[in-house]
C-alpha cells in the first residue's frame, strides 16, 4: 500500500470478463470455419431461377400468315366460289360466309380456335390469323372490302353476332346498303332468313316474338 505522496506504479489488475468475451468469440469463429471447411462437405451453387414461358399470344395478336403459291386453292375459295356472282341469291352468300366460319372451327380445333367478336375478327380468323394459322381466305378475296371487313354483295360489312362459334346470325344491309332498314337479310343459326316485315329490326338478341307488343304474333321465317 502506497503512502501519501507516493505514486502507485503496480500494473492493475486484469478484467476476466474480457478475457472470457475474447474466448467466447474466438471458439465460435473456429467452429464456423470447421463447419465451412469440414470434410465432405460441399459448397451448394445456387439454385438456378428459370423464367417462366412467355404466355401464348392471342390469335388476334398474331401476324397473318405468308400467302401460299399462286394457283394454291385454300379450302375457303372453294366454299365462297360463287360469292355475289350473278348466278347466286344474296342467301346464298350469307350461307357460305357461314360455312366458311363453320368449317374454320372445325379444322382449327380447340375450345377457342380464334375470337369470336367483330366483323374483323371473323375476317382475320379466316385469313389465317386463327390457333393453327391456316389461311382459309387470300386478303383479295371479293368477301372482303379494302378494309379487310366482310361484305355482302352491294359492299356493305356484315352484321355478325355468335353466340357461340357454331351459332352464327349473319346480316346483310340489302341493296340500299343501310343496316336496320326494311330490306335487310339476316341469316338465323339453323340456316333460316328473316327479312322484311319478319326480321325484327332493333335486336338480333331476341327473337321477333319477345319484342313485338303482346298479343301480337311474329309471321313465321322464310325458307332456304
Amino acid at each position: 500500500m502506497a503512502t501519501s505522496g507516493q505514486v502507485d506504479n503496480r500494473p492493475a489488475p486484469k478484467r476476466p470478463g474480457i478475457i472470457i468475451a475474447a474466448a467466447l468469440l474466438l471458439a465460435a469463429l473456429a467452429g464456423g470455419v470447421w463447419l465451412i471447411f469440414k470434410p465432405g462437405t460441399t459448397m451448394e451453387p445456387p439454385a438456378t431461377v428459370t423464367a417462366p414461358p412467355p404466355p401464348e399470344s392471342s390469335p388476334s395478336l398474331r401476324p397473318l400468315p405468308p400467302l401460299p403459291p399462286p394457283g394454291t386453292k385454300l379450302p375457303g375459295e372453294m366454299i365462297l366460289q360463287s360469292y355475289a356472282s350473278s348466278g347466286s341469291r344474296p342467301q346464298d352468300d350469307l350461307h357460305a360466309v357461314a360455312h366458311a366460319i363453320e368449317n374454320l372451327a372445325l379444322l382449327v380445333k380447340g375450345n377457342d380456335p380464334f375470337r369470336l367478336g367483330a366483323n374483323e375478327e371473323f375476317a382475320d380468323a379466316l385469313k389465317g390469323r386463327n390457333k393453327a394459322q391456316m389461311r382459309f381466305l387470300r386478303d383479295d378475296h371479293p368477301a372482303f372490302n379494302e378494309k379487310g371487313q366482310l361484305v355482302d354483295r352491294w359492299r356493305t360489312p356484315l352484321y355478325i353476332h355468335a353466340a357461340s362459334r357454331d351459332r352464327l346470325e349473319i346480316r346483310s344491309a340489302g341493296p340500299d346498303r343501310k343496316m336496320w332498314t326494311e330490306d335487310d337479310l339476316q341469316r338465323q343459326p339453323d340456316g333460316q332468313f328473316l327479312k322484311g316485315d319478319k326480321l325484327n329490326p332493333t335486336s338480333l338478341y331476341l327473337p321477333p316474338e319477345q319484342s313485338r307488343p303482346t298479343g301480337q304474333q311474329a309471321p313465321e321465317a322464310s325458307g332456304r
